[in-house]
């Protein structure tokens, strides 16, 4: 079986460290890759992988975003990586906009709903399959204050994962949710130098991580080395 990846958020951080490792170890995949903005170092890649890799521009704010998608993907992916999110900013309760965790949920827990109901049957029928949920550990037994937003989205996120794990691990679609401390990408910077700063030193690690080891965790997640499913990784 050819292993075929569909990445959706590919043109973030972790998404572009995944996506170069990928295609070196598994020389033979073939990867279609979503991005809602294409990025130079993307565009490189996908110059450099050529027919190995489709590009699909779609905006998952949108309700039809995600069908774009899915109409580009024209075979069963063996694996499938879900990254799309917003920029992280802390916000009062006062400051939290309905509409604003509306755009959210399209983007990451809409999108995977969709996306899901395309895909994990098809998985479901060759009888394999991986997929890999990027979370928080926001989601954890006590959230950081001033996160409503971001809180609220990733936890619906995680049920949905844990839900798809629970109906589809009988079928060999394995799912799995990874939720990473901050790391260190585009998406922190909006926030003040100062907080960040503090929230690296409150790290068990003493720094921020770095895409490359959220990477690793997901290549080991989409591996044959993981025999597990509904596993909530916090890292």
């Amino acid at each position: 079986m050819r292993n075929i990846y569909l990445i959706i958020g590919a043109s973030s951080d972790i998404g572009m460290a995944f996506l170069r490792s990928a295609s070196e170890k598994h020389p033979d995949a073939r990867f279609y890759v979503h991005y809602r903005t294409m990025s130079e170092a993307l565009a490189a890649l996908a110059e450099q992988l050529g027919p190995r890799m489709t590009p699909v521009q779609a905006d998952l704010s949108v309700p039809d975003g995600v069908q774009t998608v899915i109409s580009a993907v024209r075979e069963t992916p063996t694996y499938l990586l879900h990254l799309p999110a917003g920029k992280l900013a802390y916000k009062r309760l006062r400051e939290v906009e309905a509409s604003a965790i509306k755009t959210q949920m399209y983007i990451q827990v809409y999108s995977l709903l969709e996306l899901s109901k395309a895909i994990l049957p098809a998985m479901a029928k060759q009888k394999y399959g991986k997929c890999a949920v990027l979370v928080s550990s926001a989601v954890g037994d006590c959230p950081p204050k001033f996160m409503t937003e971001y809180v609220t989205v990733k936890s619906a996120l995680l049920g949905l994962t844990r839900s798809l794990a629970v109906e589809y691990a009988p079928k060999g679609v394995l799912i799995n949710a990874l939720s990473p401390h901050m790391v260190q990408t585009k998406f922190l910077q909006d926030m003040d130098e100062r907080l960040l700063e503090n929230l690296a030193n409150a790290d068990p690690l003493g720094r921020h991580l770095n895409p490359e080891e959220v990477s690793e965790v997901i290549e080991f997640l989409l591996s044959s080395e993981t025999p597990i499913w509904g596993k909530n990784f916090i890292i």
